[in-house]
């Protein structure tokens, strides 16, 4: 449940000195919600999350509002945040194209995406 991984990033940041020491990271599905948490779970900006042959879309593109788990960032955060993404060069398993394709590749995706987010 995201709202119990929240409530943890919370008490890691009271000991870690704040959220802006936390680096978030995993691998497929905890890439995604990694990524996902980074930018739209947790309120404060994280230092960072690294994701591994994953990807937060099409999560990113359809943030529920409405809702306490998640919220747009600001564009402050978004510029702050650092993101990190490793996948293979032939891993098209999420938008049917290599990850680097100019066009429909998960990265040119990604970073649109968080552009018009703010």
């Amino acid at each position: 449940d995201v709202d119990i991984l929240k409530l943890v990033l919370k008490q890691l940041a009271q000991e870690a000195g704040g959220y802006s020491k936390l680096w978030l990271s995993g691998r497929s599905q905890g890439g995604c919600l990694s990524t996902l948490l980074a930018v739209a779970g947790v309120a404060p900006t994280v230092a960072g999350c690294f994701a591994i042959a994953s990807t937060a879309l099409p999560e990113l593109q359809h943030i529920p509002v409405g809702v306490d788990t998640y919220s747009l960032p600001s564009e402050k955060k978004l510029e702050n945040l650092r993101l990190g993404f490793f996948s293979g060069s032939k891993d098209h398993q999420f938008t049917g194209h290599h990850p680097q394709n100019r066009i429909h590749g998960t990265f040119p995706l990604l970073k649109k995406t968080l552009v018009d987010l703010g």
